[in-house]
C-alpha cells in the first residue's frame, strides 16, 4: 500500500472567494486542520501548510496560494515530491453536488487546477478525491465555479465535505483503495 503523505486542498485565496464553490479544498483542509488542532503556517508566498501526525507518519496539508488555475506551481514549494505520495482534494462541476468520487490517478476533467498539477508533476498518476458542485450550466462554468452555494444546496454541501474529511481519514490510515471502495460505491 503507498501510504498517502501529502494532501493539497484546492481553492482561492482571500475572503472574496472563501465561500465558492471553486474553494472546497481549502474548506474541507481547514475542516480537518480544525478537527486535529493544526496550525498554518505561511511557508513561502505560493503556499501555506500545515502537518497532521497519525499513527502512520506525518501527513501535510497544503493549500497553494497561486489561485486554482495555478496550483502546480505551489507544487514547487516541495521539492521531491513523490506523486505516488499525493492526495488533491477539489471541486468537480461533471458530478453531481453532494457526490465525491476517489480515484488513484486520471483525467483532470477539464478542472485547470487539476491540469496545472498533471503540468508540473508531468503524470496524471495522483490521487484524487473530487467533491460534486454540478450540475453547472456548460457555458457559464467560470462564473459558477466562483458563485457560493444556495441556502437550498447547503445541507447537501455541508454533508459532502463531512463525507470527504471521513474519505480522506480512511485514506490516509487504510489506503486510497479501501476509501475507493467504502466511498465510491455510493455513487456508482
Amino acid at each position: 500500500m503507498c501510504r498517502i503523505s501529502y494532501l493539497c486542498g484546492l481553492g482561492n485565496p482571500g475572503n472574496t472567494y472563501t465561500n465558492t464553490r471553486h474553494n472546497l479544498g481549502f474548506q474541507v483542509l481547514d475542516l480537518l486542520a480544525g478537527e486535529r488542532n493544526l496550525n498554518w503556517i505561511k511557508l513561502d508566498k505560493r503556499v501555506v501548510a500545515a502537518v497532521w501526525r497519525t499513527g502512520q507518519g506525518e501527513v501535510t496539508l497544503f493549500k497553494p496560494l497561486s489561485y486554482v488555475n495555478l496550483s502546480g506551481i505551489a507544487l514547487s514549494a516541495f521539492g521531491g515530491l513523490d506523486r505516488s505520495n499525493l492526495l488533491v482534494i477539489c471541486d468537480d462541476i461533471n458530478l453531481r453536488t453532494g457526490t465525491i468520487r476517489i480515484r488513484e490517478s486520471g483525467g483532470s476533467g477539464g478542472h485547470r487546477g487539476l491540469d496545472s498539477i498533471e503540468k508540473e508533476l508531468d503524470s496524471r498518476k495522483f490521487a484524487r478525491l473530487r467533491m460534486g458542485i454540478g450540475p453547472a450550466p456548460s457555458s457559464l462554468w467560470k462564473e459558477f465555479v466562483l458563485q457560493p452555494f444556495s441556502e437550498l444546496e447547503m445541507p447537501d454541501v455541508i454533508a459532502m465535505r463531512d463525507e470527504a474529511l471521513e474519505a480522506i481519514k480512511v485514506t490516509v490510515t487504510r489506503g486510497i483503495k479501501a476509501a475507493m471502495q467504502q466511498f465510491n460505491k455510493k455513487q456508482e
